[in-house]
């Protein structure tokens, strides 16, 4: 059942949050479980997940539905921030994160969790398009509605450099080559074992509880939420997506709003309270949305 694999997700994350409430744990140090993640947990997983996975012509629509996806979102974010009146900084912060999906820390584990390596691959292949959209268009939205002039081609090495990129890279080159090496994917699955650990202590020392103006941060995410839905089910029909690759396209384009967004509204002077308020109700949105969809399905 759905509910008994995600309640040990809230459990941990629970105790992350009571950690930090009795100082055995600090906010900060979720920047250090943030990087063994970027660095080493979502690598690992992404190798070992790519190196073994059976490569399919078909396999090039995945990326291909996610740019649309992100394209289209970022479209809609637009449209509606129009329909709403919003003010110039809160609509800077509307637009940056509508288009945005946190796959990294939120739809990576929950996929891997719940469909495996083979669930994470598929998500992983959709998210390409968001990375690449997130620090490239979405970054330049948002200096643009904060005023600054934004570097894209920062933001572009730091695309390139990021680790799970090469991680992608390295997994499909051991698959090219038919690598196959049993103690060497044993260590990958062992490094891999902490992710969805780290991930939900890492969201429970994050979590603030003290939540103000809640009501369009919530109009959002629902709207978010129907719209991601409604573009991903017409681009399964015209894709063919069926099966798991169907669903994990649906709760990939569902995702929350990515939580650089937050790094980028600092940096560009747009509403961060407003994006940080969109981030805390989000999740557990998100989470009672994937119950009833997997119920469904």
């Amino acid at each position: 059942m759905i509910v008994e694999q995600i309640l040990p997700l809230i459990v941990i994350f629970l105790i992350g949050y009571f950690f930090k409430l009795k100082n055995i744990l600090a906010k900060k140090d979720s920047e250090i479980f943030g990087k063994l993640l970027m660095y080493l947990v979502i690598p690992a997983i992404i190798i070992d997940s790519f190196s073994k996975m059976v490569i399919d012509r078909s396999l090039i629509y995945l990326p291909i539905a996610g740019l649309i996806t992100v394209m289209s979102l970022t479209v809609f974010g637009f449209l509606f921030a129009r329909i709403l009146g919003l003010e110039k900084k809160i609509k800077g912060a509307f637009v940056t994160t509508f288009p945005t999906l946190e796959g990294g820390n939120i739809g990576y584990p929950f996929m891997f969790l719940i469909f495996g390596a083979t669930g994470l691959s598929y998500v992983i292949l959709f998210d390409i398009a968001n990375a690449f959209w997130l620090f490239t268009v979405v970054y330049f939205i948002s200096g643009r509605m904060g005023g600054n002039n934004t570097q894209i081609k920062s933001a572009l090495n730091d695309l390139v450099r990021a680790p799970i990129i090469w991680a992608i890279v390295i997994g499909l080159f051991l698959n090219v080559i038919g690598f196959s090496n049993v103690l060497f994917s044993n260590i990958l699955e062992s490094i891999g074992g902490g992710l969805l650990l780290l991930v939900m202590l890492m969201l429970g020392l994050e979590f603030e509880p003290k939540i103000k103006s809640i009501k369009l941060p919530f109009v959002e995410i629902i709207i978010k939420t129907i719209v991601g839905f409604g573009i991903a089910v017409g681009l399964s029909s015209l894709f063919g997506f069926v099966g798991l690759t169907r669903i994990v396209f649906i709760l990939w384009a569902t995702l929350p709003p990515s939580v650089v967004t937050l790094v980028f509204a600092q940096e560009n002077k747009l509403d961060t309270k407003y994006i940080a308020n969109l981030l805390s109700i989000a999740i557990p949105i998100w989470f009672v949305f994937v119950s009833v969809i997997i119920g469904y399905f």
